[in-house]
């Protein structure tokens, strides 16, 4: 049988109930607008029932509370985590394409510093300095109007070099920024799971201190795709036994854990060495990102991969998956003089030069190409430095009939293309001879493929274009005599190049008074030390230095200079590379289309990141808006919870005074 003041227990259990779930309510009321928080709820149950032995068999015991816990739904985390990770990737690449756009843009904005293409291509240079100058060949004020005006069209090329190179830079230190952030996060996680931990324990909910976690979750999201686990932690001596502890595991980029429980792992930036590029016009000093606990390199440009650091990514290195790579087919080796162990003088065979034969016709073509004349080449997942390489275009001979093997496709002789690294001594004392001699018909590459048009993809069109242009406009100068009657390309008698005037040429970024002509511009074989057309970039783009200071060193025809001022033949076949395909081809299209065909790319590129980023915002939008109407405080719905509990505290109230009236009816008015 209960207790006679059994009563009052009851009514006592619902006070404290009502009183728990007022607070709750309360709390959410007051955290209506506060980011990140997740609704609370009172999980209450009936308290276990007492065994009376009377025949209406067990009476109740009131209420207890259970615990206070978060209405939250996983399945809508995982998905805006999801959608957080697109968002953030085309939301990077919708801020930077624009700023490509502009780049490239015409003259139509007044505050450019420099005309558009157009403008300074087709009409100033062509149609009115190159007319002028067919007009009056023998005019010098004509002819320095034309070298200036030509000077324009180099300097919008350098001028869009260096944009493209300063976003390439501030697209670096957004990386290094995010970096620092998921260090921080990462950091904030860590702690939080302790903290978590020692309070769940004790058998209570931090139910505020997953709600910072989660909105750390929530940050993280938008930089790397994530993953999330919760494993329960069980007593070792009792296995069917939880100590109420968990171990939280966050993983980025498609399974690298970055925290797991108390202990986090830490990501670092390491910025290249001068020299070590993976594209010819890439900024010095990029960063690379490793982890820390084991030196592995962090790439966030795989298919798992999204989140506003692949974005920057994609930004930054973007080479619409044109990247070197080709086969092994020989390597050298030579004995060099090194030191022991105890410093003492030995020889040892090591590889100095490695041939890679290549395919693909943006590296069998040199003037498409990106390799940077120093750098890291990677085989079999190590990485050698090299100091330079050279290039040759050859013939495949048949070593039967010692003839060219004609190209059943083209009919044309099949030729071979190859690049033969010089490798860094130093660097290949550590590895053994035999390692390197047994690569041979393995693959090697220099950077890996980024499937987008980045940066490094616009460099290499306006490279591609400048050398092309320089090359046709330069080989119908070279035919030609300047006004001294002196012919701009000396030959000897055998038909040898010994001398060449160039009318754009290449400066060297590294000595402000040299400037490569192009001795070698036609040559099957170059190497990075030849002045060729490789040493050509949108950056150095530029018109001779002594024809800018007399333009009478420039050509305008092939008769005689000297005697026939007026002679236009030069002037003539000039203006035909604007539109002569047959003289210049860049993509299928004229010199005088750059424009059209660099903006088709950028506006589809531009546009299809702001269409991506629009679309993945709504879908953020739904997802948010289901996500709160699971784990949000509504107003209304908290007011009319709080009604309901004060309604039912005020019935427990009323029952301990009823209660209270009964037991002093029993008490003090019932006589013995």
């Amino acid at each position: 049988m209960p207790s006679t003041f059994f009563g009052l227990t009851i009514g006592y259990s619902g006070l404290l109930n009502y009183q728990a779930a007022l607070n709750t309510t309360g709390h959410n009321i007051s955290n209506v607008k506060t980011k990140g928080y997740t609704r609370q709820e009172v999980t209450q149950t009936a308290a276990r029932a007492l065994r009376t032995h009377m025949k209406y068999g067990m009476a109740g015991a009131g209420v207890e509370t259970v615990s206070i816990e978060q209405i939250r739904n996983v399945y809508y985390d995982i998905k805006y985590w999801n959608n957080r990770s697109a968002l953030g990737q085309y939301s990077m690449k919708s801020v930077y394409m624009k700023q490509i756009e502009n780049y490239f843009k015409d003259n139509d904005d007044k505050d450019r510093q420099v005309l558009g293409f157009n403008s300074i291509f087709n009409k100033n240079f062509f149609e009115t300095a190159m007319e002028s100058l067919e007009d009056n060949p023998g005019d010098v004020s004509v002819r320095n109007s034309f070298v200036g005006t030509a000077g324009s069209l180099t300097e919008y090329f350098n001028e869009m070099a260096s944009n493209l190179e300063r976003l390439q830079k501030d697209v670096n230190e957004e990386i290094r920024d995010k970096v620092d952030e998921i260090n921080s996060i990462s950091t904030q996680i860590a702690t939080l799971n302790q903290q978590i931990n020692m309070v769940e324990v004790r058998g209570t909910m931090a139910n505020d201190l997953r709600d910072k976690r989660n909105l750390l979750i929530d940050q993280l999201s938008a930089i790397v795709s994530v993953e999330v686990t919760e494993i329960p932690v069980y007593n070792t001596n009792d296995p069917d036994n939880p100590t109420g502890m968990n171990r939280y595991i966050v993983s980025i980029d498609g399974g690298h854990t970055l925290v797991d429980g108390y202990e986090r792992k830490e990501l670092y930036c390491v910025s290249r060495e001068v020299g070590n590029k993976v594209n010819q016009s890439d900024a010095e000093g990029l960063y690379d990102i490793y982890w820390k606990h084991t030196g592995m390199k962090f790439e966030p440009t795989g298919n798992a991969s999204s989140g506003e650091l692949k974005g920057l990514f994609e930004m930054r290195d973007g080479n619409n998956d044109e990247y070197f790579h080709g086969t092994i087919t020989e390597c050298t080796k030579d004995t060099v003089t090194v030191e022991d162990e105890n410093g003492n003088p030995v020889q040892k065979d090591v590889v100095t030069e490695m041939k890679v034969q290549v395919d693909k016709e943006y590296l069998t073509d040199l003037n498409k190409t990106k390799l940077n004349s120093t750098g890291s080449i990677m085989i079999n997942g190590i990485s050698y430095k090299y100091s330079g390489w050279t290039y040759e275009a050859k013939e495949v001979i048949d070593p039967g009939t010692n003839q060219p093997v004609i190209d059943p496709d083209t009919l044309k002789p099949k030729m071979e293309y190859t690049y033969t690294f010089q490798l860094e001594s130093d660097e290949l004392q550590e590895v053994p001879t035999i390692e390197l001699m047994n690569r041979v018909n393995q693959k090697a590459q220099i950077g890996k493929p980024v499937d987008y048009q980045g940066v490094p993809y616009y460099m290499a069109q306006m490279n591609e274009w400048v050398r092309n242009f320089a090359r046709a406009f330069n080989d119908v100068e070279g035919k030609g005599e300047d006004m001294y009657g002196e012919k701009l390309a000396k030959y000897d008698d055998d038909g040898n190049l010994l001398d060449f005037r160039s009318f754009f040429v290449a400066k060297d970024p590294t000595d402000s008074e040299h400037e490569y002509n192009f001795m070698n511009g036609h040559s099957t074989k170059v190497s990075t030390k030849d002045d060729s057309y490789y040493q050509m970039t949108a950056a150095t783009f530029s018109v001779n230095t002594e024809i800018v200071k007399d333009p009478r060193k420039m050509s305008t025809t092939a008769t005689n200079g000297d005697t026939h001022l007026d002679a236009n033949d030069i002037v003539q076949e000039l203006e035909q590379i604007r539109t002569n395909k047959d003289m210049m081809v860049f993509r299928g299209c004229s010199s005088s289309e750059f424009l059209q065909v660099i903006l088709g790319d950028v506006a589809l590129n531009s546009s299809s990141a702001y269409s991506f980023e629009e679309n993945y915002e709504n879908i953020d939008a739904a997802i948010s808006t289901q996500r709160m109407s699971v784990s949000g405080v509504d107003e209304d719905e908290e007011g009319i919870n709080l009604v309901k509990f004060q309604h039912a505290y005020d019935l427990s109230a009323k029952m301990i005074q009823i209660m209270t009236e009964v037991y002093d009816r029993l008490i003090l008015q019932t006589g013995v």
